[in-house]
C-alpha cells in the first residue's frame, strides 16, 4: 500500500494497524459506499487490523497475502473469499474527493 499511495506523492504509515486512522471512515454497512482505491481493513477487531486491501469497485479488492490477488466481497463472485470477508472491519478514503 505504502508503494502504491507513494507514486501519488501520498505517505502512509508501514502497518496496516496504525494505517487504519489515515484518512477519513467510510460506513462500510453498504458497499455502495465504497470508491476505487479506499483502503479496506481486516481484522479480529477495530483494535487488532491485521491486514488491508485497496478497493477496486464493484466489490472487488486487490491485496497481498503470500503474493498479490484479487478478491471479492460478493459471494456470488467466484474471486469471494469467505474468510477475508468475515475479517472485513473498515474503510479509509485516503484520496481526496
Amino acid at each position: 500500500m505504502q508503494t502504491v499511495f507513494r507514486l501519488l506523492n501520498i505517505e502512509l504509515p508501514r502497518d496496516s494497524g496504525p494505517m487504519s486512522q489515515t484518512g477519513t471512515g467510510i460506513d462500510i454497512g453498504n458497499l455502495a459506499n465504497l470508491a476505487p482505491a479506499d483502503l479496506v481493513f481486516f481484522g479480529k477487531s477495530i483494535h487488532r487490523i491485521s491486514h488491508v486491501g485497496i478497493y477496486l469497485g464493484d466489490a472487488r479488492y486487490i491485496h497481498s497475502r503470500g503474493y498479490v490477488r484479487i478478491n471479492s466481497f460478493n459471494p456470488a463472485d467466484p474471486l469471494y473469499e469467505d474468510y477475508l470477508h468475515s475479517l472485513f472491519i473498515k474503510a479509509m478514503r485516503i484520496l481526496p474527493d
